[in-house]
């Protein structure tokens, strides 16, 4: 999407002020969504969105800007109008920098881009008929497939330029169950760091019909009780309740200001010694996986608590530099 002999003068143009690190951040994201709704096809798109971003720090100090003129002339307009604000002296830079591609943690056996449109029309309508055939009182169905494929390349002044393609496939089933007064509705999502070859490892139709109980089960249960009861999370759906409840309360933007409730507790108890939590995103092909972060490091296994003890926190570059890590 670049060449390196212009982002190195990129990369000086945005530092020539006194910055201390500059990066720039580049994606070009093709997307295509196919949808059915009330056993009619209602939805084929394609959209195609690209851009960059350039960064300064100096210090904690930050600056950025993005725009989608991608010539040089536009990036070093950017990283002009960057510089500028930062404004605090001049220094000339010979910034050098040198390719590399990270580990591919996610193979991609059918790109979903080029994959056939009848096919996945196919793919959308098993997942229909399975749902809207679950029960009479399935009223409504919604049936889909999204997939993204980006190519993204960072920049950095201290000489890294990191390419990678990151692809996801998505399948979404929605369905409401009515008894004429009152309407309930099941959802089900399963999604991949893969291609079209997730369709060989999951069935449209199965989780259609797990939609759809659950939309008719949710009809005719009884009100939850109030009052203090034992919670049970299942380590299927755990990691969205732990990413709410404390998640956010472990990134370095929360921590780094004294935002946290975590803030100065490292290898203190903060939770039963049952409790283990993992920031992983290295699973092969999963959802949250990528070959690289958005700063282009490659990513890791973090243990964030481990029985119990706070271990660390989730930390980007400006986040290390307000809080010495």
């Amino acid at each position: 999407m670049i060449q390196k002999a212009v982002a190195e003068r990129v990369l000086e143009k945005a530092m020539s002020t006194g910055a201390d690190y500059a990066e720039i951040f580049l994606e070009d994201t093709v997307s295509n969504r196919i949808a059915m709704v009330d056993d009619r096809l209602e939805t084929v798109t394609r959209s195609h969105a690209y851009g960059a971003g350039l960064r300064v720090l100096r210090g904690v100090q930050s600056v950025f800007a993005s725009t989608n003129d991608l010539t040089e002339e536009g990036l070093l307009a950017v990283a002009g109008r960057i510089a500028s604000a930062l404004a605090q002296g001049s220094q000339q830079l010979d910034i050098v920098l040198t390719e590399s591609f990270p580990r591919n943690l996610s193979p991609i056996e059918l790109v979903p881009a080029t994959f056939d449109t009848g096919r996945k029309v196919e793919l959308v309508r098993a997942g229909y008929d399975a749902a809207k055939s679950y029960s009479d009182e399935i009223r409504q169905v919604q049936s889909g497939i999204l997939d993204k494929t980006s190519h993204i390349t960072v920049c950095t002044s201290d000489g890294r330029m990191a390419s990678d393609r990151r692809v996801w496939t998505r399948y979404t089933i929605n369905a409401i169950a009515s008894d004429g007064t009152e309407n309930q509705s099941g959802f089900a999502g399963p999604g991949r760091a893969m291609g079209m070859e997730m369709f060989d490892r999951i069935d449209p139709a199965a989780f259609a019909k797990k939609a759809a109980k659950q939309a008719v089960t949710m009809l005719h249960a009884r009100n939850c009780p109030s009052g203090k009861m034992t919670v049970a999370i299942e380590n299927g759906f755990g990691g969205v309740v732990f990413h709410e409840a404390c998640g956010h309360s472990l990134e370095a933007t929360s921590v780094a200001k004294g935002n946290s409730e975590f803030c100065g507790k490292i290898g203190q108890r903060i939770a039963n010694e049952r409790v283990t939590a993992l920031d992983d995103g290295t699973i092969p092909n999963a959802w949250g996986s990528l070959n690289m972060d958005d700063e282009g490091s490659p990513t890791q296994k973090k243990v964030l608590i481990e029985n119990g003890i706070l271990k660390g926190y989730m930390i980007d570059k400006l986040g290390g530099r307000r809080m010495g890590m």
